[in-house]
Order: structure tokens, then C-alpha cells, then sequence
């Protein structure tokens, strides 16, 4: 949970074009993202190569629109002599990279892992919804899931009355 709080506010600095190199949050590689404006898939650098999101529509009167940044690598995949290794960085990549789909979710046993007791009712109550998610599985699992406001913080104050 802290890592994609981290990941976010070093992608709203980077936005706005604050942080250190690649203008991300200073002492990180922080992604560089350039005007996001009005497209559907946008393009960022990062310190590894180029990612390709995808802008998304919310159904919510709340929230607005976000960027969707799918499968980033944050480390080289666990395989082989890797496994049950500290994660090293990932190697570039030349071209853009396509961050438009979920990556694999790293194995895990919803059903019988644990006794429902010991489980809080909200995970519970939706494991069927959440199953679906899990159905793709690898030990090369090691991604980020971002989602990117693309509005002002500005305008989101003056919407909601702060």
C-alpha cells in the first residue's frame, strides 16, 4: 500500500514537472511525464524506457478521469537463480512499452489458504470478484499497477470546496 502511495505522489511531482532526474521525485527514477493533455494513450519516459498508458474514464462524480499505467517492472523477474533473491533492477527496454494490460499476479491459493475466521468479511464477502483477477499467475510477477489523476489538484479542490 505505502509503494503505490510512493509511486503516486512521485508521478503527481513529476507531472508537474518537480523531483530530480527524469523529473521524478528526487532521488528516485520517477517517471517524466510529459503533457498528458487530452489522449487516450499516453506516452512517459522512465528511467528504464518508454511506457504507453491508457486514459480512463471513472464512474464517479467524484473522481475524474485517470491514467492507467499497467505492468511497469520495477525488478528483473524472479526466475531461476533470481528466486528468493533481493529484486534487482530491471534491464531497459528499447521502443515504448505497452502498460495497457494487468500482468500476472503472483501465485497465491484464495480458496483453502486460510480459515475464513481468520479472514476480514470484506476480502470474504467479494473472493469470487477477486478470484478473477488472480487467474493469470506467475512468479514473474514483479510490477506496478499506477493510476494517474490527470486533473489539476487545483480544480479538484475548487470542485470539491477545499
Amino acid at each position: 500500500m505505502w509503494l503505490l502511495a510512493l509511486c503516486l505522489v512521485g508521478l503527481a511531482g513529476a507531472q508537474r514537472g518537480g523531483g530530480g532526474p527524469g523529473g521524478g521525485a528526487p532521488g528516485g527514477p520517477g517517471l517524466g511525464l510529459g503533457s498528458l493533455g487530452e489522449e487516450r494513450f499516453p506516452v512517459v519516459n522512465t528511467a528504464y524506457g518508454r511506457v504507453r498508458g491508457v486514459r480512463r474514464e471513472l464512474n464517479n462524480e467524484i473522481l475524474g478521469p485517470v491514467v492507467q499505467f499497467l505492468g511497469v517492472p520495477y525488478a528483473t523477474p524472479p526466475l531461476g537463480a533470481r528466486r528468493f533473491q533481493p529484486p534487482e533492477a530491471p534491464a531497459s527496454w528499447p521502443g515504448v512499452r505497452n502498460a495497457t494490460t494487468l500482468p500476472p499476479a503472483c501465485p497465491q491459493n484464495l480458496h483453502g489458504a486460510l480459515p475464513a475466521i481468520m479472514l476480514p468479511v470484506w476480502f470474504t464477502d467479494n473472493l469470487e470478484a477477486a478470484a478473477t483477477y488472480v487467474q493469470n499467475q506467475s512468479e514473474d510477477c514483479l510490477y506496478l499497477n499506477l493510476y494517474v489523476p490527470t486533473e489539476d489538484v487545483g480544480r479538484w479542490g475548487e470542485k470539491s470546496g477545499l
